[in-house]
């Protein structure tokens, strides 16, 4: 079965976005062996996307695989590690689609495919579907199930299923309130515009998804460690532009108490998003030597998106990151030139 040769993205109000559903259901009905993969370093929306999509499938009568190698970092993450395959199974080695009829790759919640684990990277020879909702980065696969106004990827697989007349199970709907509540920090993102954020949510919550519940698995049950390295990471917080920037870092030399922890970041942005009078965050992470990732958070109207894009990075308007080949000083030094004309 062959497919558009162009990638297709859409706006989920309009023909298009009908079509590309459509489009993305033949994909589905042609094949009947997936391999489902996600972004490294998951977060709630891309294990709650996998898997989710993977238990569709399977209910389908397909074979789906969920392959995923981690690192399961984020606490509220940590106990899905499980739940994956880290390793390719079953595949003709030559891993030629004509060698594999039937055969297709499903990738969520990635705008690009630098950010897929890379033994994963030879099943791109296979038919592919992307699901996502990232504004930026590097467009393939064979069809695309794409909107960047989506609050999560998890409501894009919502969608889908509801288009392929799928009731979600009771997991399932757990795992795409999850999703959703991940990349909306439980809501607190939503915008005037979010009014399907809402109302999926209802619907989640009719079906018994428990709003309690999940807040207490992505917020509640931190170790002392956690608490005690969230509060390194504050105590290093340096105010720049009159408060407008937040900038704080993590080193090689914080790995014995980073070790005895979960990730933090997540918290640790929040906190700074709620001072008075900032507008951006900048947490820099010494990754190896001369190595470090860069993570970005704004308020409202600044585009880090776009500054994590110059930089070789990508994600969204008020979420991103990007990785330099740099010491973390000379980072630093990048950073505070690169946000001095934006403030």
């Amino acid at each position: 079965m062959r497919y558009s040769a162009l990638t297709h993205d859409y706006s989920h109000d309009n023909q298009d976005g009908k079509n590309i559903l459509q489009e993305a259901v033949r994909f589905i009905t042609d094949h009947a062996v997936f391999y489902i993969l996600g972004h490294m370093e998951p977060d709630g929306d891309c294990i709650g996307s996998q898997l989710v999509m993977a238990s569709i499938l399977t209910r389908m009568g397909k074979k789906a695989v969920p392959l995923q190698n981690g690192p399961f970092d984020r606490p509220e993450c940590e106990n899905y590690a499980g739940e994956f395959v880290a390793e390719i199974p079953g595949l003709n080695n030559s891993i030629e689609a004509k060698d594999n009829n039937g055969y297709a790759v499903i990738v969520v919640d990635c705008s690009t495919p630098d950010r897929v684990e890379k033994s994963y990277h030879k099943l791109f020879s296979l038919p592919v579907l992307v699901i996502d909702h990232h504004a930026s980065g590097d467009p393939f696969g064979s069809v695309r199930l794409a909107d960047p106004v989506a609050a999560s990827t998890t409501i894009l697989v919502y969608r889908l299923a509801r288009e392929m007349g799928i009731t979600l199970a009771s997991k399932e709907a757990e795992l795409v309130f999850f999703g959703l509540a991940t990349d909306t920090g439980y809501f607190r993102h939503c915008e005037e515009n979010s009014s399907e954020v809402f109302e999926t949510a209802a619907d989640l919550v009719r079906q018994g998804v428990s709003p309690r519940n999940i807040y207490q698995a992505m917020y509640g049950n931190r170790e002392f460690g956690n608490r005690r390295f969230l509060g390194l990471l504050l105590s290093r917080a340096e105010s720049h532009f009159d408060g407008k920037l937040i900038y704080t870092y993590q080193t090689l030399a914080d790995a014995p108490l980073a070790a005895g922890s979960t990730r933090s970041s997540d918290e640790m942005y929040g906190l700074f998003q709620s001072i008075r009078g900032v507008q951006a965050i900048a947490f820099v992470r010494e990754e190896s030597p001369g190595v470090c990732s860069v993570g970005l958070r704004s308020k409202e109207t600044m585009d880090v998106g776009a500054l994590a894009r110059a930089n070789g990075g990508g994600g969204h308007k008020l979420a991103a990151g990007f990785n330099a080949n740099a010491e973390m000083e000379e980072v630093r030094r990048l950073l505070l030139e690169t946000f001095a004309p934006l403030f």
